[in-house]
């Protein structure tokens, strides 16, 4: 395949690969701090976290515990519970499509295990209100940081997005082509697998490029910017 990284063309001879949903970074924020649906999205998140532990410790209280602060911890440990799965699996996609999001993705799945410890401590001993805050805020975040990607400069063009969530999703269809047993034949390709596993090597070289070139590489670059 040529050197030269065309994604228009790729389109035009993988269009299978564009249906293909990623799970991760489906709001695109620019910098904070200029950004109101940044917070307008966490404030959601917020929202729907505390409704979700709310009904289940609703439940639980009603029927298993006299403390609503035991209630209100275990429903968090179920929510890390019904997290956890869904994390990993877009760590999953990230690491074969998104190197970067894939160590966000990675530290936020690393947090899952002290933040389940924490809420066991306050659940056994201490019985807090204010630690089953920090924990649901906590859990938001995890949320919110597999569905929200922040930092984007503010000069950047709303197709450099849609550019970025393009070789995304043929960077992580032609990982699986190339680890399937069956890949999606191509014109004049006989080694079909070492073809999708130089395309995606290549997809992940661009993806990097780009997401270098359109985002901040620190939260001070963003603020600075603003």
């Amino acid at each position: 395949m040529s050197h030269a990284f065309n994604l228009q063309q790729l389109q035009l001879r993988h269009p299978d690969a564009f249906f293909y949903t990623l799970g991760y970074s489906r709001y695109k924020c620019f910098n904070p701090v200029m950004d109101i649906h940044l917070y307008l999205r966490l404030l959601f998140f917020i929202l729907l976290t505390a409704l979700s532990c709310l009904f289940i410790s609703a439940a639980l209280y009603y029927h298993y515990f006299e403390l609503k602060d035991q209630a209100i911890s275990t429903a968090s440990m179920i929510l890390i519970a019904l997290l956890y799965p869904y994390l990993w699996r877009m760590h999953i996609q990230a690491k074969y499509s998104s190197i970067r999001y894939a160590k966000r993705l990675q530290n936020c799945l690393y947090l899952q295990v002290p933040l389940l410890f924490l809420c066991l401590l306050n659940f056994k001993y201490i019985q807090s209100a204010f630690l089953s805050m920090l924990c649901l805020v906590l859990i938001t975040f995890s949320f919110s940081t597999i569905w929200i990607e922040a930092y984007f400069k503010n000069a950047v063009p709303r197709i450099a997005l849609v550019r970025l969530q393009k070789i995304r999703q043929l960077a992580y269809w032609s990982y699986r082509q190339s680890r399937s047993n069956q890949p999606q034949t191509v014109p004049h390709q006989s080694n079909l697998k070492q073809y999708y596993f130089e395309l995606h090597q290549k997809c992940m070289q661009e993806e990097q490029r780009l997401s270098d070139q359109i985002r901040y590489s620190t939260i001070k670059d963003a603020f600075l910017d603003s």
